[in-house]
């Protein structure tokens, strides 16, 4: 099973830095929307590597690689050299997690783009993209620090948010995407097939 999880993200990997490099170097399919597509192809092979190292015996990693007294030694030794892997240990699942929000924000922002496109198609595309990105880092942040605990193991002592708070959290997100997501392309596939729309414009956004 394991062997499967390396192989599939070493796949995910491969085809999402692929994508993402082809994108870069041809200006024509970075034409808008698929900027978005292009960071969602960096985030998802960042999630790719981090699953794949959070199936590994990352304590082990840390100590082979002496990551542990790197930290220390940049960290000035405020800590003990158990406390230095566990926060390391602990980072892995915390990009993870927070990489995944970043590619949730951009299918989001992705959904979205394709109803303000429909709704108002002669309006600037550059202006709305440049609050794509920033906008999807502060929820992505805003995801991360409500529904953090739910991986890093939270302390029944939490004044603010329990675990069935940040699991709860977590599913709320996650419904509130589908929706919209399921929404938006019910929304495009409707004004396209109404009479009297363009044939070779229909071919675009379908």
């Amino acid at each position: 099973m394991i062997s499967m999880t390396y192989l599939f993200s070493l796949i995910s990997m491969a085809f999402t830095s692929s994508v993402a490099i082809m994108m870069k170097y041809n200006p024509q399919l970075m034409a808008h929307p698929n900027k978005l597509i292009f960071y969602m192809c960096l985030a998802e092979g960042i999630i790719a590597w981090q699953a794949m190292i959070s199936q590994m015996n990352v304590a082990k990693m840390i100590c082979y690689f002496e990551l542990d007294q790197l930290f220390m030694n940049t960290t000035f030794h405020a800590m003990t050299d158990a406390e230095a892997i566990n926060m390391l240990r602990s980072s892995n699942y915390n990009f993870l997690q927070f990489f995944e929000f970043i590619s949730l924000a951009l299918n989001f922002f992705l959904c979205l783009d394709i109803v303000l496109t429909m709704r108002n198609p002669f309006y600037p595309h550059e202006r709305r993209m440049k609050l794509y990105l920033p906008l999807a880092i502060v929820l992505a942040c805003c995801g991360f620090l409500l529904t953090l605990s739910r991986v890093s193991a939270p302390r029944k002592s939490d004044p603010i948010l329990t675990i069935y708070d940040r699991a709860l959290f977590s599913v709320s997100f996650l419904s509130v995407y589908i929706l919209f997501a399921i929404t938006s392309v019910a929304y495009a596939w409707r004004i396209n097939t109404r009479p009297g729309m363009s044939t070779s414009v229909r071919k675009e956004f379908i």
